[in-house]
């Protein structure tokens, strides 16, 4: 029979079928719809169950026709399948490699078949069991000049105790640690958790990165948002920049100047203009018997032969005022004082202090009417912000018995840093390269109300941080002869601010070294209570750096220690007065010293040997850690 008459046969027979409404028996089932997987399951690190929806053919089970692939990784990395057997009617055990614990695996299947030789063939993901694994990581901060001005720092991870990722946030304290400070915790390696945010949205799996921010003590900001990834069990850091530290404008300890009402006109239509002039010295402090020097007579006329005026603060608030009358002259405006004609020059108002005029601290005053008003004559400058330095030296060792306290006689505090584009409140240059001391302008002064505690008022720049030491110098000279007498390994400072440890060990790395006040000179170290109230100051050896002697810490002897140094940072805008903590002194760097500051300068003469500072300088190369400090007096 030849092709074609089978054709035609076959297609009688179908059409036959057709009309009786039968089909043809087959032995051949019909073919599956879509793939034979159920579910796939890491049972352990390194067992992998592959469940199928259908019975499979045993036979068809091979560990080569099963692939294991981890594709979160560039380039793709293959995974071992070490052996497959059937372990139920549907259903395979894979032996692999060892897996890693959270991580994103694709299982493909080829040629294995089911009982009806359908093939069961296909790709699904499934994700990695077995322990752990846990990497050693460190969130580090290195800028020590703006993590002493937090006074403490807490870093908020999305890191739990266990080390998995946590939505929330965990809050642990960095401490310090060598030339930095640290905290280390132990975070599960996950290459699923990358700091590429394009993925974070991907419903299959987790992939937001582990976070890290640092805050202050008052939980304010102290870093931005910081994403890190940990991809494999080797140790790392994660170094965190820190935002300026900022002392928030509404906790200003001075309220915006509230200007009184303006003066009565006592003989309205006489052509005399009454101005009353406020000053304000209330964060300051510098004014001493203040008055004003103003270039108009008692009848109100322009002169050039000033009039003093004193300044009047009955009620002792720091805001004084004086009253001064004027002839109206609606041509004095010209404020080009070198150039213009006299009688276009306004009036003027000199600030006298102490008896001296200070010729180039002034305010122009005109008198277009007779309208009595008001004018501010500014101290410091407006277009910078005022910063209140504030020292606690009463207690601070000046001798290793602790004999004297804070100063010797004739002596006083001066601050000193790396200040630029810097005034104090008459307006005169504190711009310092840490000369330690030795610009006067830079003087602070002590509170009568609080012996001990010494303050100075500067006007930074705005957004600008700031460091800054204190130093020890004769109260008329600064430190500028003191300098001139020593040599040292670096700044000279030989009276600059120091700690006081329980151990000669640099309190930066050695946790168990404890600061103290010396205001308040008891501590614990490891259970045991230590007072410290009549403790001395180890002397040393003159060898300069040291080891730790031997039974510390002990009661009775104390060490200086370096303290970082210390920072401020106006925010940058808006107008607001600062303060600095109460930084607490504990000693100073001379303590040690065979010789007083003055005996130094008496000693060294134009061709003597200058003094050695080196040998008596134990704690050189130490880091240490912020001085004590507090927010009131």
């Amino acid at each position: 029979m030849s092709s074609n008459a089978y054709r035609s046969l076959a297609i009688a027979v179908l059409l036959a079928l057709a009309r009786c409404g039968c089909e043809p028996e087959s032995d051949v089932p019909p073919r599956p719809i879509g793939d034979g997987f159920v579910a796939v399951t890491a049972v352990n690190e390194t067992t992998v169950i592959v469940s199928f929806s259908r019975a499979i053919d045993r036979a068809t089970v091979q560990p080569e026709r099963f692939g294991i692939t981890c594709f979160t990784v560039l380039p793709a990395v293959p995974f071992a399948v070490i052996d497959a057997h059937p372990s139920g009617d549907a259903e395979v055990t894979l032996t692999t490699a060892r897996q890693e614990r959270g991580q994103l695996y694709t299982l493909s299947v080829t040629g294995v078949n089911d009982r009806d030789g359908y093939p069961l063939d296909g790709t699904v993901n499934f994700v990695g069991a077995g322990e752990r694994l846990l990497a050693a990581v460190t969130l580090a901060v290195d800028d020590l000049e703006r993590a002493t001005a937090f006074g403490r720092l807490n870093a908020r991870v999305t890191v739990d105790a266990d080390g998995n990722f946590r939505a929330g946030y965990r809050e642990l304290t960095l401490e310090p640690d060598g030339d930095r400070w640290a905290v280390r915790l132990s975070v599960a390696v996950d290459r699923n958790r990358t700091v590429d945010r394009s993925d974070d949205g991907d419903l299959a799996i987790d992939r937001r990165a582990y976070g890290v921010r640092l805050v202050d003590g008052a939980g304010q900001p102290a870093s931005p948002l910081v994403l890190f990834e940990v991809l494999g069990g080797d140790p790392m850091t994660v170094t965190i920049p820190l935002l300026d530290p900022l002392r928030q404008c509404p906790d200003a300890p001075y309220p915006p100047l509230t200007l009184p009402a303006v003066p009565v006109d006592p003989v309205p239509g006489d052509g005399v203009k009454r101005v009353r002039i406020v000053v304000d010295d209330r964060q300051p402090r510098e004014l001493i018997a203040p008055a004003l020097a103003v270039t108009a007579d008692d009848q109100g006329n322009f002169t050039t032969l000033d009039r003093n005026l004193d300044l009047d603060d009955s009620d002792g608030d720091g805001i004084y005022q004086a009253e001064v009358d004027l002839k109206v002259d609606p041509r004095r405006v010209n404020t080009d004082i070198e150039n213009a004609p006299i009688d276009e020059i306004p009036y003027l108002a000199f600030l006298v202090n102490n008896g001296s005029k200070l010729a180039d601290f002034y305010i122009f005053i005109t008198a277009l009417d007779e309208e009595p008003a008001n004018a501010v004559m500014p101290l410091g400058d407006p277009d910078l912000t005022p910063v209140t330095f504030r020292i606690d030296v009463g207690a601070s060792y000046v001798t290793g018995d602790g004999s004297v306290r804070g100063h010797h006689p004739g002596e006083a505090i001066f601050v000193t840093g790396n200040f630029s584009n810097i005034v104090d409140a008459f307006r005169q240059n504190c711009g310092d390269a840490w000369s330690g001391g030795e610009n006067l302008n830079l003087r602070m002064r002590e509170r009568s109300d609080h012996p001990g505690i010494w303050e100075k008022t500067l006007w930074l720049p705005r957004g600008r941080a700031q460091t800054y030491k204190v130093v020890r110098c004769d109260a008329d000279l600064g430190c500028g002869p003191l300098n001139a007498s020593v040599t040292s390994t670096g700044f000279a400072f030989a009276t600059v601010m120091k700690n006081l440890a329980t151990e000669n060990l640099d309190a930066s790395n050695h946790a168990a070294v404890k600061i103290i006040d010396p205001n308040q000179p008891s501590v614990v170290i490891n259970g045991t209570s230590y007072d410290y109230s009549g403790a001395d100051i180890y002397v040393g050896t003159g060898i300069g750096r040291e080891e730790d002697p031997p039974d510390t810490p002990d009661a009775s002897l104390l060490f200086k220690q370096e303290i970082p140094n210390l920072v401020v940072s106006p925010p940058a805008s808006g107008e607001c007065a600062l303060q600095t903590p109460v930084e607490i002194i504990g000693t100073w760097r001379d303590v040690n010293l065979p010789l007083t500051p003055a005996q130094i300068i008496q000693a060294v003469g134009p061709t003597d040997p200058k003094f050695n500072l080196n040998p008596y300088d134990y704690d050189d190369g130490m880091v240490g850690v912020a001085a004590p400090n507090r927010e009131a007096p």
